[in-house]
C-alpha cells in the first residue's frame, strides 16, 4: 500500500503507511528482529525521497545493524543496506560518513559481480566529490575494469563510467588520457 501511495506521488500518505508497517513489525517481533530490517529500509527510502535525509540515515543505520547481525557484513542484503546508508550519508551532507561506506564496501566485495563493481564507482564519485582526484582516478579505473569484465565493453554502463572516468582526469588536466576514454565511448556507441 505505501509503495502505491508513493508511486502515485502521495509522499505524505506513504511515509504514514511505512512508519505504520514499521511499528506493526517493531511492536509484533521487537525492534530488533531480522523481520524490521525490510519495513526500516522502505521508510527510510521514503524519507530520503522527501528530503529527510538525517532520518533516512538513522533508519538505514538500523536496517543495516539487523542485516549484518543476522547475514553477516559481507552478505547482499548488509551490502546493500551499506550502500544505501552511504548515499544517505552522502545527502545529508556527510562526506566523512559516506566515504566510510563506500570503502567498507569495496573492501567486503571480493567477487566480480555487478554490486562489486557499483562499489568501486560509489568509492570513486565520493573521492572526486572531495577533491580527492588521483585516488578518485584509480578508483575509476578499478570500476571501469570490473564493469566491462561483467557487462562487456559496449554496455550502456560502461558508457557512463567511461564519461565518469574521462571527466575525472580531465578535471585533473590529464587531457590526452581524458580524450582517450571519450574516444572510446565514442566507438562504443556506434
Amino acid at each position: 500500500w505505501a509503495g502505491l501511495l508513493q508511486d502515485c506521488g502521495d509522499d505524505d500518505g506513504a511515509l504514514e503507511a511505512y512508519r505504520a508497517a514499521l511499528d506493526v513489525y517493531v511492536e509484533t517481533f521487537g525492534a530488533g528482529d531480522k523481520l524490521c530490517a525490510t519495513p526500516l529500509a522502505n521508510l527510510a527510502r521514503a524519507l530520503a525521497n522527501v528530503g529527510d535525509y538525517v532520518a533516512a540515515v538513522e533508519r538505514y543505520a538500523a536496517c543495516l545493524a539487523i542485516r549484518e547481525r543476522v547475514f553477516g557484513p559481507d552478505h547482499g542484503s548488509a551490502l546493500a543496506a551499506l550502500a544505501a546508508l552511504g548515499r544517505a550519508r552522502r545527502l545529508a551532507g556527510d562526506a566523512a560518513g559516506a566515504e566510510d561506506c563506500a570503502r567498507r564496501g569495496v573492501a567486503l566485495r571480493k567477487d566480480p559481480s555487478p554490486d562489486a563493481t557499483l562499489g568501486f564507482l560509489r568509492l570513486a564519485r565520493v573521492l572526486e566529490a572531495k577533491g580527492e582526484a588521483a585516488e578518485a582516478r584509480v578508483y575509476f579505473e578499478q570500476a571501469l575494469a570490473a564493469f566491462e569484465a561483467v557487462l562487456g565493453a559496449d554496455h550502456e554502463d560502461v558508457g557512463s563510467v567511461l564519461n565518469d572516468a574521462a571527466r575525472c582526469r580531465r578535471d585533473a588536466r590529464d587531457y590526452g588520457a581524458a580524450t582517450k576514454l571519450l574516444e572510446r565511448r565514442a566507438a562504443a556507441a556506434d
